[in-house]
This record gives C-alpha cells, structure tokens and sequence, in this order.
C-alpha cells in the first residue's frame, strides 16, 4: 500500500470517527448506517485480504483523547454507542464481479480499541474524581483538626494567663503580709527598747532592716513583674535611688556614732 494512500485512509478514519462521535451521526434511518458502512468498506477493503487497510491503535488513541477533551467535537459515550451500532448492523456486500466484500473482522478490532480507549478514560475519570473527593474529604479533617488546635491553644493560652493572675495576687499578697507583719514586729521591738539603746544604735538597725525588708519586697515584686512581661521601668530607678539613701543613712549614722564616742 502506497504511503500516500495509507496516509489518506488514516485521514478519512479519523473524520468518520469524529462524525459517529456527535449526537446526531445515526439516526432510525438505515442509510444512514449503510452510508458509514460504505466508507469504512472503502478504506479497509482493498480486494486482497493481504493488502488490506490496518488502522493503528495510536491514531485511535489519539483521537477518543482529542474526543474527550473537547465537548464540542463530540462525545466518547456516544462513539461507543455508534460504534457498536455500525459493528452489530454490518452485513458483507458482494460487488458487481461477484466478489464478496467482507470488514467484519476489521470492525471488530476498531470497535474493540474504541471501546477499550474509551472505557480506559472512563475509568480514569472515576478515578480521579475518587482521588478528589478523597483528598476534599482529607482537607475537610485537617481543617477541623486545625480549628480545634486552635481552640485548644486559645483554651490553653487563657488557662497560663489565669496562673499568671493568681501567682501575682498570691505575691503581691505575700509582699504585703510580709512588709506589714515585718513592720510591725520591728516598731514593736523597738518601741520596747527604745530606752535601752542610743538613738545611733536604734538609727542604724532602723536602716538596716529597712533596706532589707523593701528589697525582698522588690525582688517578689520583680518576679511578678518578669511573670506578666511588663517592663520594670521607672520602679528600677526608683529602687536604686532608694537603696543608695538608705545606704548614706547608714554610713552617716556609723560616721556620727563613730565620732559622737570619739569626742565622749
């Protein structure tokens, strides 16, 4: 068979192809089944059954693909269906020489690598739209997973900023149990010896607890800041400029007493 020729054939296959695939390629009249059946017979027959026309199953393939992804040329289902129509209605023609014209078989093998590709796309789409509706069902967990790790860090996050209110009531509490009972014991016991000691000594010892007593409180304090993020500030110059007065108090008070028992 000249290329020409053979080229030309797989052309005229690939249009009848394309024309069984739309709606309307049959209808209830029978010439128009007799009309596909001529051209088929046209392109497979050549007299010879040695010679005769073979499609190959790449242009088939290609053209149920070329089918499927374009709505407009035709319909997959439909070529099926038509094919099956044209294979199941043919009947072997004699011609005019007496010769016996016969594509049965040539059309069982067409309808066969149709019905195959087509069957093939079928289910490739079945299983993609499975893969899909997995994967949306897969996306919809992850989505609720995330909704509710969510909560449950916002559940989490209030549960710390209540541990962190209590530990701070609870220290400020402490800071003031402990600078109003230190307060008080310290008057106490110097109210009672008042007249037992110099008003050096008494100074001094003032100074002295006094330093220690408002550090502790500042150190509690401090830690209850550092607990709740909030920046020390002004308080830690205030702090320091407390510490150094009472520290020149005490200098000044051992200085005084110092020369006071000089002088004496």
């Amino acid at each position: 068979m000249a290329d020409k020729t053979y080229e030309k054939k797989r052309k005229d296959l690939e249009e009848i192809l394309f024309e069984l695939s739309k709606p309307n390629a049959l209808s209830k009249n029978e010439n128009n089944k007799e009309i596909f059946h001529r051209k088929l017979e046209k392109i497979y027959w050549n007299g010879k059954d040695n010679e005769n026309f073979r499609h190959m199953y790449s242009d088939i393939f290609a053209i149920i693909t070329a089918i499927d992804s374009d709505e407009e040329i035709g319909s997959t289902e439909i070529l099926s269906e038509n094919m099956k129509i044209i294979r199941e209605s043919y009947k072997p023609l004699k011609s005019g020489s007496g010769e016996s014209i016969d594509i049965s078989k040539s059309l069982d093998k067409l309808y066969d690598h149709v019905n195959l590709d087509c069957s093939r796309l079928s289910y490739s789409k079945k299983i993609e739209n499975n893969s899909l509706t997995r994967l949306k069902e897969i996306e919809g967990v992850v989505k609720e997973s995330t909704e509710k790790m969510d909560k449950l860090n916002k559940e989490v996050g209030k549960i710390d900023g209540m541990q962190k209110e209590y530990i701070s009531i609870l220290g400020i509490f402490s800071a003031v149990i402990l600078a109003f009972t230190g307060g008080m014991t310290f008057s106490v016991s110097v109210l009672e010896n008042i007249n037992k000691a110099s008003i050096y000594r008494i100074s001094l010892i003032t100074l002295i607890i006094g330093l220690v007593f408002y550090n502790l409180v500042f150190i509690l304090l401090e830690f209850i800041r550092k607990i709740n993020n909030f920046n020390s500030g002004k308080w830690k110059w205030s702090y320091i400029v407390f510490n150094v007065i009472i520290t020149i108090g005490i200098i000044l008070t051992i200085t005084f007493y110092v020369c006071f028992n000089f002088i004496k």
